[in-house]
Formats: C-alpha cells, sequence, structure tokens
C-alpha cells in the first residue's frame, strides 16, 4: 500500500510539469481510477468520476510548453520537498485529530 501510494503522489506530482510528462500522468491515473471501480463498485464510480473526468480533460489539453534543463534538474529538489510537507502536515494533522495516539499500539 505505501508503494501504491508512492507511485499515486508522483502521478499527482507530475501533473504540474511538462505537457508530455502532464498529459501521460493523467491517463495512467485516469486509468488507476478506472480499474478501481471494478474493483469496488458503484460508490466508487461516483466518486472518483468528477476526477476521472479532470483528468481527461487533461490528457485531451494541447498546449505547448518547454522545459529548461535547469528546471529539469530541480524536478528531484521538488518532489522531495512536496512529499516532505505533505507527510509532515498528514502526521501533524492525525496528532491534532487522535490527541497524541501516533505510533502508539492499538488495545
Amino acid at each position: 500500500m505505501q508503494a501504491a501510494g508512492v507511485i499515486e503522489f508522483t502521478l499527482a506530482f507530475a501533473l504540474i510539469w511538462t505537457p508530455l510528462v502532464r498529459r501521460t500522468s493523467a491517463i495512467i491515473l485516469a486509468a488507476i481510477f478506472v480499474s478501481a471501480v471494478f474493483e469496488f463498485g458503484k460508490v466508487d464510480a461516483i466518486g472518483h468520476s468528477g476526477i476521472i473526468v479532470v483528468l481527461l480533460g487533461i490528457a485531451a489539453d494541447n498546449a505547448r510548453a518547454t522545459a529548461r534543463v535547469r528546471d529539469a534538474a530541480w524536478a528531484p529538489a521538488y518532489y522531495c520537498g512536496a512529499l516532505a510537507i505533505f507527510l509532515a502536515l498528514y502526521y501533524v494533522g492525525h496528532e491534532a485529530l487522535y490527541e497524541g495516539l501516533v505510533g502508539l499500539p492499538v488495545i
């Protein structure tokens, strides 16, 4: 599950990159959401339909942009920073909601 989460985060992060990477990421994410419908049914189809429509719109976008080498060199740093911020917010939010129960075994 952690690997799947990292893959989904990486694909979501790729949505803000160059048009080719953005389109490819949108298609892969849409395929993941559509394949989840077969496993989990109608409720999942209803919940993910808005996301799937937006991802298909991103995949159909024909915008052109060039990526400079300098920007591409900073991509790993941007990715690590975004992941670190996301994880920090997740654990701080969990700590706030569940009042210090992070890391304690459930009895």
